[in-house]
């Protein structure tokens, strides 16, 4: 199970201006490279938390339907589509009156309807496919102060060993950044 982003957040955490003041960078010579770096820097936050800083649609595959459907991105904000391959091979919508969203932010999960079971599904790896929207919010504002600093620590850390920018062997998110999303990590299982 692996989740694939199908629509991208619309902004970042931190913005090129916020970073720029950060880095107490007055030019702008290198706003690309910035940019780029504040990309990077919220992917590995987001890889480290388990969680989506901003707003982005995913779909994850699943071999069947359990119980509970766990969805690993997390804060869980809707669940967009249900779809599975019933067992003519035909691909199925799932009413969304027949599941609810629960545990949106620990251990976010879909679950069949009070009175409801889960359809027989295609015994097939991947036959069971879930759209839902995980993040904070649209807005930069949503996002948790603490996960914003994350960011710019990282991009600062970024910055200053910028030499071999591109080696993502050469990097890890920095121990002050860390710090501070330590209470946002959540287990996974």
């Amino acid at each position: 199970m692996s989740a694939e982003i199908t629509t991208e957040p619309a902004t970042t955490p931190v913005s090129l201006d916020e970073v720029k003041a950060h880095l107490r960078v007055d030019f702008a010579d290198e706003d690309e490279l910035i940019t780029g770096m504040i990309g990077t820097a919220t992917e590995m936050i987001e890889a480290e938390t388990g969680l989506a800083l901003i707003n982005r649609e995913y779909e994850v595959a699943y071999d069947c339907l359990h119980r509970a459907v766990i969805l690993p991105v997390m804060p869980a904000v809707s669940v967009a589509s249900i779809q599975f391959l019933d067992t003519d091979n035909t691909l199925q919508t799932i009413d969304s009156a027949d599941y609810r969203l629960i545990d949106r932010h620990e251990k976010p999960q879909v679950i069949p309807a009070y009175g409801k079971v889960w359809p027989t599904v295609l015994a097939v790896p991947e036959s069971v496919f879930v759209r839902y929207v995980a993040g904070h919010g649209e807005n930069p504002a949503d996002v948790p102060e603490t996960l914003r600093q994350a960011v710019l620590k990282t991009v600062a850390s970024l910055y200053e060993v910028r030499a071999n920018y591109g080696d993502m062997r050469a990097y890890a998110v920095p121990q002050n950044a860390r710090d501070l999303i330590s209470s946002h990590i959540r287990w996974r299982f």
